[in-house]
């Protein structure tokens, strides 16, 4: 499988425990999760990582929560977002809507689709229920030929 790590800068030790117990009920060999304060640069070696990303109240009130998780798209890493256990209902930070390639309820079966590099994108609030879509603004790239300059 995949190298492992968890975002770990404003989890409690039984959030981690919690959180490597649910990454290892997916597939995941204990010996490939890292706890890690700061996503940093990607694996010299071109591993596969995954950036396990808790969304405690502590975790979503963090500061530069977005610049973190924008350090992800390096190397093609992906971001997976997992929704505490117990939690019903949650504000989607920024940075989650912007940075995750999924978002995932506390469900092993779930989190190891979206892990499994098999193209499975799964965005769903902590209640199960689809992410909002995010407004996107869009660019115009193609002319509209009624508007084109005329040519002499």
């Amino acid at each position: 499988m995949n190298d492992v790590k968890i975002f770990g800068k404003s989890l409690t030790k039984q959030d981690i425990e919690a959180l490597t117990t649910l990454a290892v009920d997916a597939g995941c060999n204990s010996k490939d999760i890292a706890v890690v304060d700061s996503v940093g640069e990607p694996d010299a070696k071109g591993a596969d990582e995954v950036i396990l990303i808790l969304g405690t109240p502590a975790t979503c009130a963090q500061a530069g929560l977005e610049t973190e998780m924008a350090k992800t798209m390096n190397g093609g890493r992906r971001a997976v977002w997992v929704w505490p256990k117990d939690a019903a209902t949650a504000e989607v930070p920024e940075g989650c809507t912007k940075y995750a390639y999924s978002a995932v309820t506390w469900d092993a079966k779930k989190l190891a689709a979206v892990m499994a590099d098999d193209d499975v994108i799964c965005l769903e609030l902590p209640n199960g229920q689809p992410m909002p879509k995010v407004k996107m603004e869009h660019n115009e790239c193609v002319q509209d030929p009624t508007k084109q300059k005329k040519t002499t």
